[in-house]
């Protein structure tokens, strides 16, 4: 019986008789032209007698002859076989490859469509941890590198049609810290800037699953959209690390996804007492207007009360009131913070800072019921308690501190403005325990800085 093998071609039906291939050659397929090296698999006999001669005559026809087989192109037609196969191998691979990247964006860690956000990638140290996003919810991502340890983080929210207030965007960043953190501290950093984009920036300590940690945390609002960056570590290792988490920082920033977005809502909500040629705005959407009462409610439905508004200061025109509720934790159950304004008409004066100055100062003294002690006075504050600089190019606007003489813990921060409007000096007059100015000054300071003429 003859000893057959197929052609190594897989697309080829071919059969070679071993025993008409010599022990050891290259052969061509007559089919297909495959060239392949051939090398027999036993020890090549001696040649065959007259009797074996006769035998393999009987056995018929030989089933390669090699001058019938067709002259081709040889190592060249091999070589274009399989330079073609190579070219739409690798086509195939790279599309499944590249299938569903941005073709533009190779070196993308994340990408968010929905929160028009782009991530580059970070270094290998960093790598994903999933107890990184716990203590702030962070729903983007969460780094942590091993040594030394520190700790990075992003969140964002999506405002709709409109941009966050400063006041929401504050409570964005400070929020989940207020939460997460024992004893919390805050400190403002001025001037920063995140993405090309000046930045609400703070540095924070406290006391994080028992250790001590300190770190940065930035925000800033694109399109609707508010982003937070949050960066910590052990608080030995803060300084030595600060720079390269900043660097991180600059690897995240908006994308291009919102290109046609258009506010449709207006943030700033102004008030104006009815028939007044002057009006404050509110920016951070905080202060309602009137007295409400003991339920805070609906800030719509608090009505303008006149007698309760003469009680306070008969020169006023308009009261306003602001309300937060601290959120650290173990403190659910604390007071809320109230910030109160009143917008007041005097008379014309060459000064209406100082004039505005001196009606608080009677303001004060009528709260001691006629037993007010010689000497009341407000001391200037050039350094804000949370770092919230005063506006310039509106009214004339001052920081105040007064201090009780008869109660050394009785300190209130007043930050007061006024200008000249007709024959009136109009003024805003704010005030708010100092303890509890962090949380607030900075919606005082927007307020009082927003007195205007209409």
């Amino acid at each position: 019986m003859p000893s057959l093998f197929p052609c190594p071609n897989t697309q080829c039906n071919y059969q070679f008789d071993a025993d008409m291939l010599p022990a050891a050659a290259m052969v061509t397929c007559p089919l297909c032209r495959t060239r392949f090296p051939y090398r027999a698999n036993r020890p090549i006999p001696a040649a065959p007698g007259p009797a074996v001669a006769d035998d393999l005559r009987r056995t018929g026809p030989r089933l390669v002859h090699l001058r019938d087989v067709p002259k081709g192109g040889g190592v060249l037609t091999t070589l274009l076989w399989v330079g073609g196969f190579a070219i739409v191998l690798g086509g195939v691979v790279a599309a499944v490859t590249l299938r569903g990247r941005h073709k533009t964006e190779t070196s993308t860690e994340v990408t968010s469509e929905a929160f028009n956000l782009r991530v580059e990638q970070f270094p290998s140290e960093w790598t994903e941890d999933l107890n990184a996003r716990q203590p702030l919810a962070a729903n983007i991502l969460g780094r942590k590198r091993a040594s030394p340890e520190a700790w990075v983080a992003v969140s964002a929210k999506d405002w709709g049609d409109r941009q966050p207030r400063p006041a929401e965007l504050n409570e964005f960043l400070q929020g989940p810290l207020r939460a997460a953190l024992r004893t919390p501290f805050f400190q403002p950093i001025e001037g920063e800037k995140w993405a090309g984009q000046p930045a609400l920036a703070q540095q924070f300590a406290g006391n994080l699953n028992d250790a001590q940690v300190r770190g940065e945390a930035y925000a800033i609002s694109h399109k609707g959209i508010g982003y937070v960056y949050y960066a910590w570590t052990a608080d030995a290792d803060w300084e030595s690390l600060r720079a390269e988490t900043a660097g991180l920082r600059e690897r995240i920033r908006p994308a291009g996804f919102r290109e046609k977005w258009v506010e449709r809502q207006v943030n700033v909500v102004p008030y104006s007492p009815e028939g007044a040629g002057y009006q404050v705005e509110d920016p951070d959407g905080v202060w309602i207007r009137g007295k409400p009462s003991d339920e805070w409610g609906d800030k719509d439905k608090v009505k303008y009360v006149v007698d309760d508004l003469k009680a306070i200061d008969p020169a006023a025109t308009m009261t306003l009131l602001a309300r937060h509720q601290p959120k650290e934790r173990g403190d659910a159950l604390r007071k809320p913070i109230e910030a109160t304004a009143v917008v007041v008409e005097l008379p014309q004066a060459a000064d209406p800072i100082e004039a505005a100055k001196a009606h608080v100062i009677e303001r004060i003294k009528r709260d001691f019921a006629g037993d007010a002690p010689a000497g009341l006075q407000l001391e200037p504050m050039p350094k804000s308690p949370s770092g919230v600089a005063l506006p310039a190019g509106g009214p004339a606007i001052a920081r105040y501190r007064f201090q009780n003489p008869l109660d050394r813990e009785d300190r209130g921060l007043w930050v007061v403005s006024a200008m000249t409007v007709g024959d009136k000096t109009v003024a805003v007059e704010i005030h708010v325990p100092e303890k509890d100015a962090s949380y607030v000054e900075e919606w005082m300071v927007r307020l009082a800085g927003s007195l205007k003429a209409k």
